[in-house]
């Protein structure tokens, strides 16, 4: 109730001071203003400038055994460790450098269902210094095509059920694309 005296009356001595610019007037009172005016004016200290899989990787070597992350699935859930989630993610990121001869800055498509073996293959691309396009498996084909085709994906992790989706897009562009793995 105060604080909507205080802006009243301010509007009272802006109107009663004549004619100014829009840019002039001031809806807030003075001590209000430099109240907001000191918001980020005092010391910042620097933050760690981490990607996320450096983190994970960092928290692997400090809690091994930690869980990283749980997957509730019908029969069960299903949870890796911090080691075991950066081990599988390093196998697949040297899998996409060394064996496919992926290069980093390539643009790596993912077409695969929510679930641990998704989060894997995210941070791996990472790891090799990709960049991933996420594709929802229940997508439309015709949708999903027109996403590979736009953004020039040339590789594509999914599962078999999502392969047909790719086969049809290289048959389509005839370009020189390729497949990852199928993830089961």
């Amino acid at each position: 109730l105060d604080k909507t005296s205080d802006r009243t009356s301010d509007k009272k001595i802006n109107e009663t001071t004549g004619p100014q610019k829009l840019a002039r007037i001031s809806v807030l009172p003075k001590a209000e203003q430099q109240r907001l005016l000191s918001f980020g004016q005092g010391k910042v200290s620097a933050q760690p400038q981490w990607m996320v899989h450096d983190a994970i990787a960092r928290q692997a070597a400090k809690t091994p055994t930690a869980t990283a992350i749980t997957f509730a699935k019908a029969s069960a859930n299903e949870s890796l460790s911090y080691q075991q989630l950066n081990a599988r993610a390093n196998q697949l990121a040297h899998y996409l450098r060394q064996q496919l001869g992926i290069s980093p800055g390539a643009r790596l498509g993912i077409c695969l269902d929510r679930s641990i073996e998704m989060v894997v293959a995210l941070l791996a691309i990472l790891k090799a210094g990709c960049a991933y396009v996420p594709l929802d498996p229940h997508f439309p084909s015709a949708r999903l095509q027109h996403t590979i085709k736009d953004a020039n994906i040339q590789w594509l992790i999914c599962h078999d059920a999502t392969a047909g989706v790719w086969a049809e897009t290289k048959a389509e562009t005839k370009a020189e694309t390729k497949q990852v793995q199928h993830i089961n």
